[in-house]
């Protein structure tokens, strides 16, 4: 397709310096904007020392090819508009007509003074006359022509391309870019060229042939194929890559959409100018109108894309109404495109620039805009359209002859790809540097929260320790304590009844093994608690006979969930040395275990009254009792209650529920 991209006002790379904050970025920003401009305003301002043709002829008679190189054939070629002639017909005077001087490169025009870039089809004779000393080993290199042509010099037919034709029927359009055979040796060449152009939206020697030393033609030529085919791969490759990131991180559609846009680009690129030998050697038999269709079709849609890609990585640059309304107009474009007739197709290139151009600005205000709020990977995107434009620019003045430099197109869009490849990975870099970042403060906060829980839960652990210490501390005390009591008691059976005092030994030896086994344990069961509880109430029954009765209300449910050691004894303990001071006749003891609620509750009753510990109680006492019971509830959450009622004492202890313990 011809080289006609996007063109913008250069005063934009001189916009928002300041907004610039990234030193390495922005010497690469600022570096790439600047080549551009300075191509621009001096690629064109040297002039050539080259000599040009004049009406038909090119005198080369002082150029030297070993000191100066190859030349262009620019100037005026002698044209037959409407004649396929052959240098036979030139040799016996067969042509009458006289020629139209067209200056090359341009298209083929029908008159002279015509000035048209983009002329109608037809098909006509090129002629072209050349004095030059004797050079050997000569060669004549044709650039992209888009039309079928045959060229001979000096009678014999050296390069063809396709063939001509004289309407569109009989032409068959073939791209190529050829270097002729060695030109025989002579001080005088005649080229004859015959041309037409019925397939392509412009047609004629839109770029000059050149001639030069055979060596460096053929150097020159499979340079240019090389760099061309590298530049295919590239975004081929480019585009790989970014789908590939694509399939790994879904959320992320600008990798989608750069790979769609850099596989339109090269596929635009295998299906025109040099890099069309890939199709026509693998599909030999493949239609040139279908390449010319690929050809549009990638063209059209890549502004669209474009235009998604520029919104993805930057969001809110350009509104969704705009990309959806790009998307559907090439989309149609696209469509007609395929569906019309080659001949009308290939103008709609030209007057497509008119939705063309303002989708190129939308994307170029949309990337200034970027800039100017300071999007990471921005200022890259903004030189890429910078090196693009200016690498446009030069093309387009190349064809008009304004400039004498080089086709750079490809160039521009291999790096205008490559810098919005690395726009993308720009953001990516910044995303992932915050998330670094947020990840070295989350291990810091995670350091600082790890050691403050460390010493969160030594300090319990100590709190802990020193509860528990605390708690055998007294659960110790409660073995002699009990101990004295129980010695007591059997000591005033000894004299009296010394059967009945064997039997509380017993009893008291049976006891001893039970509280023994259990020494490394801080709590029991309820039925094991019950267990001890009626062997103490079995020794005090051998004190006291018929005086003492006890009864055991326990709820099922509660026997296997776990209690302190020793936590009823002290109750029952209480319960008979003290009732049996307010009832004289008979001393009745109730121990009433059940569940309220999440609650356990372990009551001891007695009839008799309460007596208070500051009234003194006959008898031998540690005043151990209630205090210590109140101090070991401390490590269960537990408390103590203690009320009459109808003529009964009551002390209820209630403690959340456990489940049995296994220690």
């Amino acid at each position: 397709m011809p080289p006609v991209f996007s063109f913008f006002p250069n005063c934009y790379t001189a916009l928002h310096w300041s907004k610039v904050h990234d030193s390495a970025h922005d010497s690469l920003f600022r570096q790439l904007c600047f080549l551009a401009v300075i191509w621009l305003a001096v690629s064109g301002c040297g002039t050539s020392n080259a000599p040009a043709a004049e009406t038909g002829t090119l005198d080369l008679t002082d150029w030297s090819f070993y000191h100066n190189g190859s030349i262009p054939l620019d100037g005026q070629w002698e044209f037959y508009p409407g004649q396929l002639y052959t240098p036979a017909d030139f040799s016996t005077d067969a042509v009458h007509r006289e020629p139209v001087f067209a200056e090359i490169p341009g298209p083929l025009v029908r008159h002279q003074n015509e000035n048209s870039l983009f002329a109608r089809a037809g098909f006509g004779t090129y002629r072209l006359r050349i004095h030059i000393a004797k050079t050997p080993a000569l060669a004549l290199g044709m650039k992209d022509v888009w039309s079928a042509y045959r060229l001979w010099i000096n009678g014999n037919l050296l390069l063809e391309s396709g063939r001509v034709g004289t309407d569109i029927h009989h032409e068959q359009l073939q791209y190529s870019r050829q270097v002729s055979a060695k030109i025989p040796d002579a001080v005088s060449l005649e080229i004859v060229v015959q041309i037409s152009s019925f397939h392509a939206s412009s047609g004629g020697m839109l770029q000059s042939p050149v001639l030069g030393p055979r060596k460096q033609q053929i150097r020159s030529h499979y340079f240019e194929w090389v760099w061309r085919n590298f530049v295919l791969g590239a975004l081929a490759i480019m585009g790989l890559y970014h789908f590939l990131v694509y399939l790994f991180r879904r959320k992320e559609r600008s990798n989608l959409l750069l790979s769609i846009y850099s596989w339109l680009w090269a596929l635009n690129f295998a299906v025109t100018t040099t890099s069309v030998w890939m199709p026509a050697t693998l599909f030999p038999d493949i239609p040139i109108s279908f390449l010319r269709r690929i050809d549009h079709f990638t063209f059209y849609m890549s502004m669209p894309v474009n235009l998604y890609f520029i919104r993805s990585l930057f969001a809110g640059v350009i509104s969704r109404r705009v990309v959806k309304a790009a998307f559907a107009v090439f989309s149609i474009v696209s469509l007609i495109s395929c569906m019309l007739p080659l001949q009308l197709s290939e103008p709609m290139v030209v007057y497509m620039l008119v939705f063309v151009a303002p989708a190129l600005l939308i994307a170029f205000a949309a990337i200034c805009r970027a800039m100017v709020k300071g999007r990471p990977g921005a200022r890259l995107a903004f030189a890429g359209y910078v090196v693009l434009t200016a690498m446009s620019i030069n093309d387009m003045l190349l064809i008009g002859r304004v400039l004498n430099t080089v086709e750079l197109v490809f160039i521009g869009i291999f790096l205008f790809m490559l810098l919005q490849s690395m726009a993308l990975s720009k953001r990516f870099s910044t995303a992932f540097s915050a998330v670094e970042q947020l990840s070295v403060q989350q291990k810091k906060h995670l350091c600082i929260a790890a050691e403050l829980e460390q010493r969160r839960l030594s300090e319990a652990e100590a709190k802990w320790n020193a509860r528990f210490q605390q708690q055998e501390k007294l659960r110790f005390q409660f073995a002699p304590h009990f101990l004295f009591n129980t010695l007591n008691s059997i000591r005033a059976s000894i004299i009296d009844d010394p059967t009945t005092a064997r039997e509380m030994l017993t009893t008291l030896a049976e006891l001893n093994r039970i509280t023994i086994a259990n020494r490394t344990r801080t709590a029991v069961t309820v039925a094991e608690e019950l267990q001890m509880v009626r062997l103490y109430l079995t020794l005090e029954q051998a004190r006291y006979g018929d005086y003492l009765t006890s009864t055991f209300h326990v709820s099922p449910e509660t026997e296997n969930l776990s209690i302190p050691c020793f936590l009823l004894q002290p109750l029952v303990e209480n319960a008979i040395k003290h009732g049996k001071q307010t009832c004289p006749d008979e001393l009745q003891v109730a121990i009433t275990i059940c569940l309220e609620d999440r609650d356990l509750i372990l009551c001891v009753s007695n009839s008799g009254k309460w007596i208070s510990p500051e009234i003194p109680s006959p008898g031998p006492s540690t005043g151990f009792g209630l205090n210590h019971l109140r101090e070991r509830l401390k490590f269960w959450d537990g408390a103590v209650t203690q009320y009459e009622k109808n003529g009964w004492n009551y002390v209820e202890i209630r403690i959340a529920v456990q489940p049995a313990c296994g220690d």
